[in-house]
């Protein structure tokens, strides 16, 4: 393994549930790979590739639409919450091809913070969830560490 190497198959905080208001993107670089984030309006995280299949645009410059798609601010392709291009302005009634579709990450919320998967996203399904130790055991971490 190379020292610019990442591990890209594991849990990374993304950032705190806080942080991912409604309809609101977010841009990040997780393990080198840049992902846009955001909470639909149901309330739950999405993740997809920070690029738009179409021209490599960062979506985390687009915008969210009122049906839920998100927006591609350079020539206003649409992917719905699955990654899919479900629309082209400039070609409103042609077929759409099934390689216009950005990658989505396997996210989840938990213990008040989005955990992102950017990695294959199959080992993720059976991978241990992540967990965080509870503020109480820092206390006795920090305590005992002293007593040393």
């Amino acid at each position: 393994m190379s020292p610019h190497s990442v591990v890209r198959n594991s849990w990374y905080v993304a950032g705190l549930s806080k942080d991912f208001p409604k309809e609101t993107l977010s841009g990040h670089v997780i393990a080198k790979r840049p992902i846009v984030i955001w909470r639909t309006k149901d309330g739950d995280i999405a993740a997809f590739d920070d690029r738009c299949s179409h021209k490599r645009f960062p979506l985390s410059k687009g915008r969210l639409m009122p049906d839920g798609t998100l927006e591609c601010a350079y020539h206003g392709l649409r992917y719905d919450t699955s990654g899919k291009c479900v629309m082209i302005p400039s070609h409103p009634t042609g077929p759409i091809s099934p390689q216009a579709k950005v990658i989505g990450f396997p996210v989840k919320e938990q213990d008040g913070l989005v955990w992102i998967w950017p990695g294959d996203p199959a080992p993720a399904t059976s991978a241990t969830s992540p967990t965080v130790a509870s503020p109480s055991s820092w206390r006795r971490a920090r305590s005992t560490a002293t007593a040393t």
